[in-house]
């Protein structure tokens, strides 16, 4: 019976934060993100791999049918966790309303808010898969997954849903601003 090898070429951006691991005779791919979260990968039995120059070469030696679907599972996997992270999702809010503000704690790991009420509020940034920058008073939310770029965002909106009347509040960077007319007698 002739063996026959099967050679799937991933090119990757980001090569120096890729890494292989063995846990209990399982191999691992482990991904590194610019946005400081790691993705792993269980190699499927049989599967090689080897990296090379911002290049990933995946291998099987088998011309099995059930053995080349496994090898185009992980490619295809692989290749959307990519297409992810090159289309990060991103959202901005703008905080309008006099004497309003916003800061980045200097550590970097949360957000202090001046919101009109007696006290500061601090809310803790997400440890991975979220980047957050503020400039003026427009926070910028970045992140490779959406739905927790998404949650981060709504729950910084929630500290001050916009006003109705005034429009005070976290609005979205590209969101039209109906404003309700005030009562005339």
């Amino acid at each position: 019976m002739l063996n026959n090898q099967i050679t799937k070429i991933i090119q990757i951006p980001f090569l120096d934060k890729v890494s292989f691991c063995f846990i209990n005779q399982t191999k691992i791919l482990l991904l590194k993100t610019n946005f400081n979260t790691i993705k792993y990968f269980l190699i499927p039995s049989g599967v090689n791999c080897v990296t090379k120059k911002n290049v990933l070469t995946l291998t099987i030696n088998s011309s099995e049918k059930k053995d080349i679907v496994k090898l185009d599972q992980f490619y295809n996997i692989i290749l959307t966790f990519l297409k992810n992270i090159e289309n990060s999702a991103k959202l901005k809010l703008k905080l309008k309303g006099l004497g309003l503000k916003v800061n980045l704690s200097e550590d970097l790991k949360s957000l202090n808010f001046k919101l009109g009420f007696s006290h500061l509020i601090s809310l803790d940034i997400p440890v991975s898969g979220v980047h957050v920058s503020v400039n003026k008073n427009v926070v910028c939310v970045e992140g490779v997954d959406a739905v927790e770029v998404g949650d981060f965002a709504n729950k910084i909106r929630s500290l001050k849903v916009p006003d109705s009347y005034k429009g005070k509040g976290f609005w979205y960077k590209y969101e039209i601003e109906n404003l309700k007319e005030v009562k005339k007698k």
